[in-house]
This record gives structure tokens, C-alpha cells and sequence, in this order.
């Protein structure tokens, strides 16, 4: 089984310190760096776009202090976990940091076991948190879907390994539910990329008059990158028994899923 490791966007303006925390943090291979941000502004985008499970950003930032920095980030992505570090000159500061979103503070300087402690910490927080809103649908807001296509106008241009890096990519970047629908109904072999064995495919789905919306799932195949595929069906001649409004009606409905 694949554990995942604790995803990491590191911020602050001193080159040297941004090799520091990599050099602390290096050795221990929970941790898996996304990337750096050089300022404050930097830091909110980076942060929304490949969404870390923690932030760990100084409060003395240019263009943006982290203060500001992480007020926009926990209330744009409140599942993103928010270490600020600086000088504590008074308790003012610590209780800046607290009302900005962060969920600790360390003070300049310290060592390698009390961020990891740090990070740790405020992981398994926000994990369950997550957990508890998951288990408590009605009171999680309404994300809107996205869905990406990629297609050409001939074959054997890379469609397939395009269409696969994407949604493994987003699914390890964001952590989100991922379906991967084949919908090249002749010749569709994202399956085969995958070295998947698919059971069932689009035409099991369609073939069962009577599913309910909940029951989509179990036509779905599991990857061990944890995204689930739609695979296209095994026989070319299928294809025709597949119509566009079969194929509307499936995109909108596992959007909503």
C-alpha cells in the first residue's frame, strides 16, 4: 500500500534559509517538497494551485507579509495547514499569527525535531477535520466540478498518455477524486496504459436499465495512484451501441460525485 507523504510549499525570502529547512527536513522521507515561494503574493498562489498539505512560511515576507499570506490561504483553503515562524517580540505576535489562520508558530530560531513536530501536528489536525466534515456532508460547501478534455482531431498523437499524466498529476497534487473516462469507444486503450484488467466498462453501465446513482461506482476500476477509470469498451464494434447523449448524461453525472 502507498502511504502517502506529507506534501510541503515552503516560504520565505532568504535563499539560504529556504536551503536550510531543506536540509533539516531532508532526512525525514515523510515529507515531500511542491515547491517555494519567494514572497507573500507567491505564496497564496502556489498554495491554491497545488494545494500542500502544509505551509511553512515566515512572517516577514516582501510584497505580502505572511500574515496576510496565510489569512487568504486558510480562508480559500481551509484544509491547507499553516506554519508561520519569525521572531515572537511579544505575545502580539503569536496571537497575530493564531487569528490569521496559522495553526502553530515557531520562533526563530529551531531545531529539526520541533518542525517536524510541528508539521505533524498540524497534518493530523487538519486530517481530521477533514474527516469529520466528510462524514458530515451537509455542512461541506458546494465545490464546482471541473472537467478537462483532451482530444484530437487524429490518432496517434499521445492523447492517451496525455489525458493519463494529467489525471494522476492532479490527483497527486490535490488529493482530490479523480475519474479518468475513456472515451475513445473504439480503440480506447487507457486501460492497457494502466496495466488494468478491467471487469466492467462504459457499456455495463448503460447496459444496467435499472442503476442507481450510488451504485455507479462499482462499474468503476481502480488504479494504485488511487484515481478510479472508465474504461472504453473491449469489442471496437461496441462503439455504436454508446450514443452522445449516453456520454453527456455520464460526464454530468459523475461530475456531481
Amino acid at each position: 500500500m502507498i502511504q502517502n507523504k506529507i506534501r510541503l510549499l515552503l516560504v520565505n525570502n532568504n535563499t539560504e534559509t529556504l536551503s536550510s529547512l531543506k536540509k533539516i527536513l531532508e532526512p525525514f522521507k515523510e515529507f515531500k517538497f511542491l515547491g517555494e515561494a519567494r514572497n507573500g503574493v507567491e505564496a497564496v498562489d502556489s498554495a491554491l494551485t497545488y494545494l500542500p498539505d502544509v505551509v511553512i512560511m515566515d512572517i516577514n515576507m516582501p510584497v505580502m507579509d505572511g500574515f496576510t499570506a496565510a489569512t487568504k490561504i486558510a480562508r480559500a483553503a481551509p484544509y491547507i495547514g499553516i506554519i508561520l515562524t519569525g521572531h515572537a517580540e511579544s505575545l502580539s505576535i503569536i496571537r497575530k499569527a493564531m487569528q490569521s489562520g496559522a495553526g502553530d508558530f515557531l520562533e526563530l530560531p529551531f531545531g529539526s525535531a520541533e518542525l517536524r513536530h510541528a508539521i505533524r501536528s498540524i497534518y493530523k489536525t487538519k486530517q481530521d477535520q477533514k474527516k469529520h466534515l466528510m462524514e458530515h456532508p451537509l455542512v461541506i460547501p458546494y465545490r464546482q466540478p471541473k472537467v478537462i478534455s483532451v482530444f484530437s482531431s487524429k490518432g496517434g498523437v499521445g492523447k492517451t498518455v496525455l489525458a493519463t499524466n494529467i489525471a494522476v498529476s492532479l490527483r497527486e497534487l490535490t488529493r482530490e477524486d479523480v475519474l479518468l473516462m475513456d472515451m475513445d469507444l473504439q480503440f480506447g486503450d487507457v486501460a492497457d496504459l494502466l496495466n488494468l484488467t478491467p471487469k466492467t466498462t462504459v457499456i455495463d453501465i448503460l447496459a444496467d436499465k435499472e442503476i442507481e446513482k450510488n451504485d455507479l461506482l462499482k462499474y468503476l476500476v481502480s488504479h494504485y495512484s488511487v484515481i478510479k477509470v472508465l474504461p472504453a469498451p473491449q469489442q471496437p464494434e461496441q462503439a455504436d451501441l454508446v450514443g452522445e447523449k449516453d456520454l453527456k448524461d455520464l460526464v454530468s453525472t459523475f461530475a456531481t460525485m
